[in-house]
């Protein structure tokens, strides 16, 4: 009988809170977009908790469109979140194939089909999972039996409880692998560093960099077609003066816009190397593909 009374009390609890649960279709602000989205809610206090399936839509320009699609517990993203926007363009304006006598569209300037579609993990708001960013350029040109070329840009992250703790991305033209770089990171005190050792391709050459923790230890670059070493150097550094340096001073260093690191390398008793490192990842928009940046410069302080 008790039992009886627990399940019926568990129904009843899960039926009040399904009859409060309402359901909005209209116009709606998302990302900073109007567009229409769908979604369920749940009213207290004169607002809207947000809870169940969520999905938008809006126009992109003039001929894209930009969808949105989740779910929310009580009002805190949770599980994949995916977008996808679509628009075309051609000499650098919003165009429709419709637009075209296809014959006078050239290779030099051709008609392009451009997909962004991303995912987003979530546990109860925060990032964990993989995150993935798909960026697709088709390029096309000629009437009927013209020319066409497939671009892909892949970015992928691993999050765990918001922080990233992998990254890699590679470019694809025709199924061809033309970049690529990966790697992983470390949390040092409240900083998020590069760790272990990253890897890539970039604009011919191929890069191998290895990190201990944020602190830079080698660089070896080669040429990617005839395998000849463009640069090589390792760094024997001081962990401790450098964290001791950096507590005393509370150095902040940036070089060329970058956020760059001070390392200080004890080269014997009297002399001490200097190096300022700027190993960022940084977006390209719109293309949204990263290179690695590899710079660097140096000076000798001696007692």
């Amino acid at each position: 009988m008790i039992r009886s009374i627990i399940s019926f009390l568990f129904l009843l609890v899960a039926f009040t809170s399904m009859s409060q649960t309402k359901t909005y279709t209209g116009v709606y602000e998302y990302d900073n977009k109007t567009g229409t989205a769908t979604y369920s809610y749940i009213p207290k206090n004169d607002e809207e908790v947000l809870h169940g399936q969520f999905s938008f839509k809006s126009k992109l320009g003039i001929n894209g469109t930009f969808v949105a699609t989740g779910t929310f517990d009580n009002d805190i993203k949770n599980g994949n979140w995916n977008n996808t926007s679509t628009w075309s363009i051609y000499n650098d304006e919003e165009h429709t194939k419709s637009d075209f006598i296809f014959t006078r569209v050239t290779q030099f300037r051709p008609f392009v089909e451009i997909t962004k579609k991303q995912t987003i993990p979530y546990i109860k708001g925060k990032l964990n999972g993989k995150e993935v960013l798909l960026f697709t350029k088709k390029e096309s040109w000629g009437a009927s039996g013209g020319g066409q070329k497939m671009i892909v840009y892949k970015k992928e992250k691993t999050w765990k409880d918001g922080f990233i703790q992998d990254f890699s991305f590679e470019t694809l033209e025709n199924n061809v692998r033309k970049e690529f770089l990966k790697g992983k990171y470390a949390v040092v005190g409240d900083m998020l560093v590069y760790d272990g050792e990253w890897t890539g391709m970039v604009d011919g050459k191929s890069i191998r960099v290895v990190f201990d923790r944020g602190i830079m230890k080698s660089v070896l670059t080669k040429n990617q077609s005839t395998g000849a070493v463009l640069k090589q150097e390792t760094s024997q550094v001081d962990p401790e003066l450098i964290y001791k340096f950096n507590d005393k001073n509370n150095i902040s260093v940036t070089f060329n816009r970058d956020n760059a690191k001070l390392l200080i390398s004890k080269i014997d008793n009297g002399k001490y190397d200097f190096e300022v490192i700027a190993n960022n990842v940084t977006e390209a928009y719109p293309d949204d593909y990263v290179k690695p940046l590899v710079s660097y410069i140096k000076y000798v302080e001696k007692s």
